[in-house]
């Protein structure tokens, strides 16, 4: 997505709170969602969208962790670190980001909150009115603020705890997304009083009903309310995740993907490349950067990592793909092989149990089943070199670095510690023997290994 320039508009993201429900010693926003942690989805949106200033209102604990664990955000120029000392709620955090703001339009989100979308901050952003806020529609809106309205107008926003018992059925809730004309707002802070039960003090005063800050506020209505999903407690999270990966699969059926199984099927990371036709059958998981190329086939329990995919390539069942692995069209991967760093050109095949690293295979090979690349020496990975229409009997043992040459045929349970010249044929029994043949009219012409 491309980044926009928001001219003199600061984000600020409260991630102060105490995460008192959430069952994670480091509380909720370093818990991990698609592996990485709550917190950084909204800061990565927020440095995506080239925002001016980016104000992290963090707790002194999850300063801490922040400093200790991803120290890189820290030296990012448009990144300020805010500490709220003493937790004393949004509305403590709200004067601590319009203090530490230099721009004159202020965005607020929540750590807690990561799945809100681009257009919802976009949105708001771009209102010409005061102030802004989000709503939604939810099916089950306990736990939420409610948005007041008299027919069609905004009157405030009440707490659920302040609902009264015939205003229990009030579904629209308050989001959590906010944008300010600072100084604006800076006149309406005498608004948030504090709550002596929790000795905290709540943003959402400011829209008491009755506020004069409300006939000031736009509504921006959006109709996806599960992208709002708050994470407090475990269960909360369950959601949020449950959502997330709903809306990964969703982007990789809009490419013209067909997806079977769908709640087993996971896209970690970067979101692949899929290309129309694409059939992906779960329990699969893909991580990072992934290309898969037109008709290419997925099957259950394989595990793809940074890998290309050609097209009409059948992948699997229980399959390991990564490090940056390059599988040409019209090539089988079977049952329990596992490829890193390596590239197979078209209509290869290594249909059954086998380790291939660091190869490069050509095109038209056939890689029987328990065919190992013994790469590594102990201090460094060796390359292995397979040229085209190579066959490589079951049970075989390849000792890198080794060349195996065009048309060569190395014979069931042969470990190769050698070259393997052109058109010829390798096998170890009681003797090593290399064969020059005719593939053509099946002569073989024996002759001693050198």
């Amino acid at each position: 997505m491309q980044s926009l320039c928001f001219e003199h508009l600061s984000i600020a993201i409260f991630a102060a709170g105490q995460s008192s429900r959430f069952p994670y010693p480091l509380g909720k926003i370093a818990y991990p969602l698609d592996e990485k942690p709550i917190l950084l989805h909204s800061v990565d949106k927020a440095l995506e969208r080239n925002y001016r200033e980016i104000l992290l209102i963090l707790s002194s604990k999850n300063f801490d962790w922040l400093q200790k664990t991803y120290p890189e955000y820290l030296r990012c120029p448009s990144i300020q670190i805010v500490i709220q000392h003493v937790p004393l709620g949004t509305g403590d955090a709200l004067r601590l980001a319009l203090n530490a703001t230099q721009q004159s339009r202020l965005l607020i989100m929540h750590a807690d909150c990561p799945l809100v979308s681009f257009e919802v901050c976009d949105r708001l952003s771009q209102s010409c009115a005061p102030a802004a806020l989000a709503t939604s529609v939810h099916p089950f809106p306990r736990g939420y603020g409610r948005i007041m309205r008299d027919k069609k107008d905004f009157l405030g926003i009440v707490e659920e705890k302040e609902i009264a018992f015939g205003e229990l059925s009030l579904s629209e809730i308050n989001c959590g997304v906010y944008c300010f004309d600072v100084s604006m707002i800076q006149d309406y802070l005498h608004l948030i009083h504090q709550d002596h039960a929790k000795n905290e003090y709540y943003l959402t005063d400011l829209w008491a009903p009755g506020s004069p800050l409300v006939e000031k506020t736009e509504i921006c209505f959006f109709e996806n309310y599960r992208q709002f999903q708050g994470i407090n407690t475990w269960e909360d999270f369950e959601l949020a995740e449950q959502y997330y990966y709903q809306q990964r699969r969703y982007q990789a059926v809009c490419q013209g993907a067909v997806l079977s199984q769908v709640n087993t099927v996971f896209f970690k990371g970067q979101l692949p490349i899929l290309e129309q036709g694409t059939q992906i059958r779960g329990p699969v998981v893909l991580r990072n950067h992934n290309i898969l190329k037109t008709d290419s086939q997925i099957h259950p329990f394989s595990y793809l990592d940074t890998v290309q995919i050609g097209a009409k390539s059948i992948v699997g069942p229980f399959t390991a793909l990564s490090q940056s692995t390059s599988i040409g069209s019209s090539c089988e991967i079977g049952s329990f092989v596992e490829i890193k760093r390596s590239s197979l050109d078209q209509n290869t095949k290594a249909k059954h149990f086998a380790y291939l690293a660091d190869c490069t295979i050509g095109k038209k090979c056939n890689i029987a089943a328990f065919v190992v690349t013994c790469n590594y020496d102990g201090h460094k990975k060796h390359t292995v070199c397979i040229e085209d229409e190579v066959f490589i009997g079951a049970s075989s043992q390849l000792v890198a670095p080794l060349k195996i040459g065009y048309k060569a045929y190395v014979g069931a349970a042969t470990l190769v510690t050698e070259d393997v010249p052109c058109a010829t044929l390798l096998t170890r029994r009681a003797a090593s023997r290399l064969r020059a043949f005719d593939k053509e009219r099946f002569l073989c012409v024996e002759s001693s290994q050198p």
